[in-house]
């Protein structure tokens, strides 16, 4: 009897974001075109405006594999909810994340599969492909399995594994080492249900989740073969890159956390890096706050630009940073932007930007 794979796929107005539709249907498509028959997929469709729960359920009518299931809160939770929602469902004795605009090589399950059953393996880690598309030109990039130059971090001690994933987030703006996303891996079902493994209601559910994986102790192996093709077009907003409230907080939490069990990582150094991190954090939060809360948000900002862990942040990043980040402090960055009303938005893209090409780069 093979095992059964589950299959798990957020999905997103999927006509607005993805080219109308294409890439969706080639995500799909790649799975209904594996060599390894035995899975099922399922589709969560998070609160969608356009056709996408009759698209999907249009697909599913043709293949009794593919299941459906659908919210009724039409405003985007991100992708957390449908995976929690998918390992609840899933009948499969493999779980395998997608993400909606991406697409996976014929043979992946297949071999990934051989590799978990080969090895009795908790986790499989494959290495993967960055496809980035622009107007003007596209490019495939093979992503090895690397974190510091070094693959053998795989296969050691599972903490120097979580302090890996530690370092590659905090430290790196995009993250290509393969540790912390999980639509490179295939997790077996009973390691997830046994150790109550849940993706959290947080920023960065793919990195937070991985942290518990590999902190419940898996047995981990590593396929040497990349089937991920991971879409990156510009101009397009996928669900994981919806509005997530409470970034500052989550940042500085995590800062909090790592610097108790990781103390040497934080050397002088890193700790500007912190800062800055921590400082660019917090202006993301207030721009969002004044784009998406309509209610309470002058307290919502001072809450942000009273808080010392900002202040020491904003206190250690260099005078230009501290000076424009100090006009908040003389009168809070809302009153500003009220004072400009209509041309608040125009204001913060400029703020944001300016900080983002002199300051925080």
């Amino acid at each position: 009897m093979y095992p059964l794979v589950s299959v798990i796929i957020p999905v997103y107005n999927i006509e607005k974001l993805y080219n109308n539709g294409e890439d969706f249907y080639r995500c799909v498509n790649s799975v209904i075109n594996q060599s390894y028959a035995f899975w099922e997929l399922l589709l969560y469709d998070d609160g969608s405006t356009d056709s996408t729960p009759q698209i999907c359920e249009e697909i599913a009518k043709n293949d009794s594999r593919i299941k459906v299931i659908h919210t009724n809160d039409f405003r985007p939770t991100g992708p957390y909810l449908g995976r929690n929602l998918g390992i609840d469902e899933a009948a499969g004795q493999y779980i395998y994340f997608m993400d909606d605009d991406d697409y996976i090589d014929s043979l992946a399950l297949e071999k990934l599969v051989q590799s978990a059953e080969n090895h009795l393996s908790d986790v499989v880690i494959s290495p993967f492909y960055i496809e980035r598309i622009s107007s003007d030109k596209s490019e495939q990039i093979k992503m090895p399995l690397i974190w510091g130059g070094n693959i053998k971090l795989i296969y050691s001690d599972r903490k120097e594994i979580v302090e890996c994933l530690a370092k590659s987030m905090i430290f790196h703006g995009e993250d290509t080492s393969g540790l912390n996303e999980v639509w490179n891996k295939l997790y077996r079902k009973s390691f997830i249900i046994d150790n109550r493994l849940k993706f959290p209601t947080s920023y960065c559910e793919d990195w937070l989740f991985n942290i518990e994986v590999f902190s419940n102790n898996p047995v981990v192996s590593i396929s040497n073969f990349p089937f991920y093709h991971w879409v990156r077009r510009d101009n397009f907003q996928t669900l994981s890159q919806h509005y997530n409230p409470g970034k500052y907080e989550f940042i500085k939490n995590c800062f909090t956390h790592f610097e108790k069990l990781f103390p040497d990582i934080f050397d002088s150094e890193n700790k500007i890096i912190r800062n800055r991190k921590i400082a660019r954090n917090a202006l993301l939060d207030i721009e969002n706050i004044l784009r998406y809360e309509h209610v309470g948000q002058k307290e919502k900002i001072k809450l942000i630009i009273e808080d010392n862990e900002y202040k020491i942040a904003i206190k250690s990043t260099n005078t230009l940073e501290r000076f424009f980040v100090g006009l908040s402090e003389i009168k809070p960055l809302w009153y500003f932007l009220h004072v400009f009303k209509g041309k608040s938005k125009i204001l913060m893209r400029n703020i944001k930007g300016y900080i983002k090409k002199n300051i925080l780069r």
